[in-house]
């Protein structure tokens, strides 16, 4: 008899983990929803240097390939290459624009233009010489859905050049040519070069409008900005206001588990709350729920986190307008999907999840209380201490909590209606899962609620808000 329940305490755990729900990974910031999918890893190889494009269709990286053990047999030299690729969300394939090997490394600078798809590719390559060191500079443009790469202007120059693209990818801003005295402003478009003429102490950067320039030490009497496109040079009050960076819908950190956790790190992402400062309850300091965000992470403060992204990050980005998560470990690039939700389908989602784990919970507490009173007589055990009775049947201490056990000691068999007869429960702030004397578990709902069964991954059961 015992055998039997024990085989059916396994098959009902089996059966009931088979029927649950996926956990979401569900986070509010900003009074805004979101779930995240799945990791998916789109390139193989330690990487760096992440950079969505604007509108997060395509994400740029470099990255160190492994060793590819063809290459003694080509009669190659075994070597690690750097390579500098760029992923499209559209087809899932990366396109390996360029590479090279740790003899000749080239430096990789990638500016995104605001048509989709469009980069500027700026790559400087150290050339040992006789007298000294030179440096190639080599300026193409990239249309990434055609995978055409065109050069557009080649430099060489001494080590001391800098090179600086325009925000939106349309001019490139060669520095410190001839010893120091001009500039050219490289138009990717059409390949046009245009010289300015500059002064040793005079300083020179890229804004919104154009190339803002003025001399050390007089910097708001003497600022000029010129427009590349007009190429007209007009003077300006340059004023020291920090552009405010646009925030992302939530923070991304690195966590360590523990301090003596020694598997590495955790990427976490938090919530992001109006205000600075953070009370217990996830709530600004002195601040009262006012919003249905606030009541809900009020009522669940898990919601605004840390949520558990993945493990072993290496750098991470955010890319707002293709709605995922790009980041590198050991071993490739990963991108997770995060998709934003309305609150009610969040509240449903958080009242899915309770009602699964209850039931679970309830199914295994009551079957470990049916299989102890099988070894003794059929006497269940007494509502004192039963925890302590229980334990050696389910192995788990936490299983064991918030179970309410309401019977004490009664025999299993005196009871004329067991399907009928409740053992105990697991009570959530949705409802409860109640377990009977027969093995069978019953939620409860504590309001009629006709989402809550709904699929938390069927796409058209949510409704996204932008």
């Amino acid at each position: 008899m015992r055998d039997c329940l024990v085989t059916l305490l396994v098959s009902a755990v089996a059966f009931a983990s088979a029927q649950r729900v996926p956990d979401p990974k569900c986070l509010v910031s900003m009074g805004q929803g979101y779930v995240f999918g799945n990791p998916r890893q789109v390139a193989v190889g330690l990487a760096s240097d992440l950079g969505p494009s604007p509108d997060g269709k395509f994400l740029a990286f470099r990255r160190v390939t492994p060793l590819d053990p063809l290459d003694a047999i080509r009669g190659k030299r075994a070597m690690a290459r750097f390579v500098f690729s760029i992923w499209s969300m559209a087809t899932g394939q990366v396109w390996d624009v360029l590479e090279s090997t740790m003899a000749e490394p080239v430096m990789v600078q990638c500016a995104w233009s605001r048509a989709s798809g469009q980069a500027v590719l700026v790559q400087t390559r150290h050339l040992p010489e006789n007298d000294g060191e030179s440096v190639e500079i080599v300026l193409d443009r990239l249309s990434v859905p055609t995978k055409q790469r065109q050069n557009v202007a080649r430099y060489r120059v001494g080590a001391d050049v800098q090179v600086s693209p325009s925000p939106d990818g349309r001019f490139v801003l060669v520095i410190g040519l001839d010893n120091g005295t001009r500039d050219d402003v490289v138009d990717m478009a059409t390949g046009q070069r245009v010289g300015i003429p500059r002064a040793p102490d005079e300083v020179r950067f890229w804004d919104k409008v154009g190339l803002t320039m003025y001399r050390r030490g007089d910097r708001s009497q003497a600022a000029r900005r010129y427009d590349p496109v007009s190429r007209q040079t007009v003077p300006v009050q340059v004023v020291d206001r920090p552009e405010t960076p646009a925030l992302d819908p939530f923070y991304l950190a690195v966590k360590r588990p523990s301090k003596t956790d020694a598997d590495g790190d955790l990427l976490v992402a938090w919530g992001q709350i109006p205000e600075a400062e953070e009370g217990e309850d996830g709530l600004p300091v002195g601040a009262k729920p006012t919003t249905a965000a606030d009541e809900l992470v009020k009522a669940e403060p898990a919601l605004r986190g840390p949520v558990v992204l993945d493990a072993d990050p290496v750098s991470h980005t955010v890319s707002v307008a293709g709605r995922y998560v790009a980041y590198a470990k050991r071993g490739g690039v990963y991108v997770l999907p995060f998709e934003p939700v309305d609150l009610e389908w969040l509240v449903k989602a958080m009242a899915a999840r309770a009602r699964d784990r209850a039931m679970v919970q309830a199914k295994q507490v009551g079957l470990a209380l049916i299989i102890y009173s099988s070894d003794y007589d059929d006497l269940l055990p007494p509502n004192s201490h039963w925890q302590d009775n229980v334990l050696p049947y389910t192995k788990s201490v936490d299983m064991l909590k918030g179970f309410s056990y309401v019977l004490d000691g009664q025999n299993l068999t005196s009871f004329d209606k067991p399907s009928e007869t409740q053992i105990g429960s697991v009570d959530t702030r949705y409802g409860r899962a109640v377990v009977y004397a027969d093995g069978h578990v019953k939620w409860e709902p504590s309001s009629p609620s006709s989402g809550l069964y709904l699929s938390l991954l069927g796409e058209g059961r949510r409704r996204p808000t932008g």
